[in-house]
């Protein structure tokens, strides 16, 4: 009877171990990655921690690598260079304007993921960065006429040289604010005598005017402001004139930028992620990608339940048998499961450790290299990338050890408390 008792004994401790030791290890996994991934604070603490809305100008836009994607508009908008572009990008969508439109949607993907709302819209709102386009970007050309050096008259030449060696430069620098180029000095004005002034400006107009090199809506835009200009002229203020032209000349073009913008925004100038996700890949569309996000969110739904809930109960449940099935004896009954709990509690410990040390070194420079062999991505956006990967990876593979040192106290607890019961014998009758 004692020999079938024993060996029951010894089957029962053997499976409740494994039971024991796979639902804690479920427990301790799920607890602690879903905990993460499902926290908005988890990706904006990692975000700000690596400077990452900061570094986006600092490092990777002012990159030369990058000068691929933004070289067309360099090229056809010569007035502004790619460093400069880099400089207005931040004061037209500064950092914290990006931080609002990706903490904003991070906070709705885990709140849809984790639950708790029933349906996923993800926007970046792009009428802030719209309102402040053109009003940045004239301030910037305004600035850049204030530093250009003003020519003085040339000494030797006639007042009529003189005032053809202004027009000429003049119907030069009209050009070249029309085709988007800086000049690097502007005429003096001024030197043309006050009743010779609108005849010269009608002469310039009408040659910038009939040119089929520049751009119609630029000479429209020239056209329809050229009373404006015109009064500017004729009251020889050379810097507010070259101003009142290049915005004339600018604004149907950054007019028609904004509106090719703005056609795949909605009714409130936001980009519909979700839709546009959907609208650059012919393999998916819309709905079946909210299936997707659907079935991911039930997913989720039950590995929380199973590997949170269920498995903790089952791991508490099972440490609870394990205790009855070696009573009558509370001695046994603390020593032999508290042991087990020792040991799997001290075998978490060390699983989570070597989680939270090894694998990070190991998956980082894997993204790492598989990033550099994309041709298309510069070297300050991987390694921008990269250090967030990293992070990450050493965030969500931390946090474990708490839950494991509590299992293996709680056998430390146990064992130690059976050698206490051996001294309570003598003391309190019926104790074994």
């Amino acid at each position: 009877m004692k020999i079938a008792l024993l060996i029951g004994r010894y089957l029962a401790t053997s499976l409740l171990t494994v039971v024991i030791f796979w639902s804690f290890l479920t427990f301790l996994l799920v607890s602690n990655f879903t905990g993460k991934l499902l926290n908005a604070e988890f990706y904006t603490d990692i975000l700000d921690a690596n400077d990452a809305y900061n570094r986006v100008y600092d490092e990777v836009l002012v990159d030369p690598g990058i000068r691929k994607f933004t070289g067309d508009f360099t090229e056809n908008f010569q007035i502004i260079n790619h460093q400069e572009v880099v400089a207005l990008a931040r004061e037209i969508a500064p950092p914290d304007y990006l931080r609002e439109q990706v903490e904003s949607n991070i906070a709705s993907s885990v709140e849809y993921l984790d639950g708790r709302s029933s349906s996923l819209e993800l926007f970046i709102d792009l009428d802030p960065p719209l309102e402040r386009a053109k009003p940045t970007i004239f301030s910037y050309i305004d600035q850049r006429i204030d530093s250009i050096e003003i020519l003085g008259a040339s000494s030797g030449l006639s007042l009529l040289e003189q005032i053809t060696r202004v027009e000429e430069l003049t119907r030069g620098i009209m050009w070249d604010l029309a085709t988007g180029k800086t000049p690097n000095a502007i005429p003096p004005i001024g030197i043309i005598p006050s009743p010779l002034r609108d005849d010269v400006f009608d002469n310039i107009l009408v040659s910038i005017l009939d040119d089929p090199s520049i751009v119609q809506k630029v000479r429209q835009g020239l056209e329809d402001n050229l009373p404006v200009i015109r009064q500017e002229f004729i009251a020889g203020d050379t810097r507010q004139f070259l101003k009142e032209a290049a915005h004339a000349g600018l604004t149907p073009l950054l007019d028609l930028a904004i509106a090719e913008v703005s056609q795949n925004l909605d009714g409130q100038n936001r980009i519909n992620v979700i839709a546009t996700m959907a609208r650059n890949n012919p393999e998916v569309t819309e709905q079946s990608l909210r299936t997707d996000l659907a079935n991911l969110q039930q997913l989720l739904g039950r590995i929380k339940t199973w590997g949170k809930t269920v498995a903790l109960w089952v791991g508490i449940g099972a440490s609870i048998a394990l205790f009855l099935i070696y009573l009558p004896s509370l001695t046994n009954a603390l020593r032999w499961p508290g042991l087990l709990l020792f040991f799997i509690g001290l075998i978490l410990l060390i699983l989570s450790r070597i989680l939270a040390t090894i694998l990070p070194g190991r998956i980082t420079p894997l993204i790492r290299e598989a990033l550099a062999q994309s041709p298309d991505i510069p070297l300050s956006a991987v390694a921008l990338i990269s250090d967030l990967a990293q992070s990450f990876n050493q965030q969500i593979f931390s946090g474990m050890g708490a839950p494991a040192l509590i299992i293996l106290l709680v056998g430390a607890l146990m064992f130690g408390g059976s050698f206490l019961v051996v001294f309570l014998k003598p003391v309190i009758p019926g104790i074994r």
